[in-house]
């Protein structure tokens, strides 16, 4: 994951939180259970951690249900459809409501770290059709695409209001169907999930992000 990417590279301490599934309702700020796990909420651990000198978050795609959504999206007629909009309105909304409650929180962390917001990257290239025996052309693609910019905005919007630094990923020209793609495919272990390649591109621009705010 990018975050071990930084430490490696740094030598940095870091205490990696993440855990796959996780909201901010449940994972974030509230407790989440994986398997027969019960995991305490992310940003309480955050919390008992004495001066931290920054924090990376990461969240959105699974408070819109993002996954859902492709498939969803794959198997409709049109992806912009009423019900579909509605949907992806309805999640955005949802999410909007938790990630500004998170930001509050986030201010009230020990020590005033510097607060990194990840945006999420575009994994479709709408100009690639290997998609298309999912269901996915190249104007669901497009459709998906104004979903995630309309995601990306939210959160850069509260990261601005927060006075924290929103980081944008940039996967161009390494999207699903390109040589050499960031993303996991279709038959992966975690499809759409950041591969190692991935990874290493979220970590430079988080520490692009850091070097510009020294």
């Amino acid at each position: 994951a990018f975050a071990e990417t930084l430490a490696v590279a740094h030598g940095w301490r870091v205490e990696n939180l993440a855990c796959s599934g996780a909201t901010i309702e449940r994972g974030v700020l509230g407790a989440q259970r994986a398997g027969d796990r019960r995991l305490p909420p992310q940003l309480a651990v955050a919390q008992r951690i004495a001066d931290p000198e920054l924090v990376i978050v990461n969240v959105g795609a699974n408070d819109l249900h993002w996954s859902s959504l492709v498939f969803l999206c794959g198997v409709a007629d049109a992806c912009d459809n009423r019900a579909l909009s509605a949907y992806f309105q309805r999640s955005l909304d949802g999410f909007t409501q938790d990630y500004y409650e998170l930001l509050r929180q986030l201010a009230a962390l020990p020590g005033e770290p510097l607060v990194l917001i990840n945006g999420y990257y575009a994994p479709f290239d709408p100009t690639l059709d290997c998609l298309e025996s999912l269901g996915l052309t190249s104007d669901k693609l497009e459709v998906l695409l104004d979903w995630l910019d309309a995601l990306n905005e939210v959160i850069r919007t509260g990261a601005e209001t927060f006075a924290y630094r929103a980081v944008q990923p940039d996967f161009g020209g390494h999207e699903l169907c390109t040589e050499a793609p960031y993303v996991q495919g279709a038959d992966d272990e975690a499809p759409l999930h950041p591969n190692a390649r991935g990874q290493l591109v979220i970590a430079l621009a988080d520490e692009r992000a850091l070097l510009e705010a020294e």
